[in-house]
């Protein structure tokens, strides 16, 4: 949490009106991010608690698992979404924009060598490209309305970069 002072109370949108004073309270913002200190006294953010997935009953961060995916030569871009997966799960659902092609399940060999089952992607979508906004940051609520619209469906199509999120 932060406190200073001139603090902002709240965000207002373009017409000028407050919205967002749900993340300040008593004089303190609480940015929403999800963080713990080692025996060093050294502060690690694990991720957004907005962000996180429930899973049969884990806690598990996006950033670990794109990591992972991350880590293989060929992964370019990842993103990791929790999807309703009866009505107190989420099911791991990856998305990837790869540099080359690779051979049907070796993603997925990928995370489990290096993943506990529980943060293994339940399915691992391929993309020509990850929405942006023009920030340049993942448009996380679009790539989740194409996820859930594209069903079966594989690859997933997504709209190449404009210039301005390039």
């Amino acid at each position: 949490r932060v406190r200073a002072p001139g603090m902002a109370v709240g965000y207002h949108n373009e017409r000028g009106e407050m919205v967002g004073p749900e993340g300040f309270h008593d004089g303190w913002y609480y940015p929403g991010e999800v963080a713990s200190f080692d025996e060093d006294g050294y502060l690690y953010i694990r991720g957004r608690a907005a962000d996180l997935i429930r899973r049969n009953g884990t806690a598990v961060f996006p950033s670990e698992i794109e990591e992972v995916l991350l880590s293989h030569p060929a992964v370019w871009e990842a993103a990791v979404l929790g999807m309703p997966e009866g009505a107190e799960s989420q099911e791991v659902v990856a998305v990837v924009a790869l540099r080359q092609p690779v051979p049907q399940g070796e993603l997925m060999r990928h995370c489990m060598e290096r993943l506990p089952s529980v943060k293994r992607p339940g399915r691992i979508w391929r993309a020509t490209t990850l929405p942006k906004l023009t920030s340049g940051k993942l448009a996380i609520a679009r790539l989740r309305t194409l996820v859930a619209a594209a069903g079966a469906a594989h690859p997933l199509r997504t709209a190449p970069p404009t210039r301005a999120s390039r």
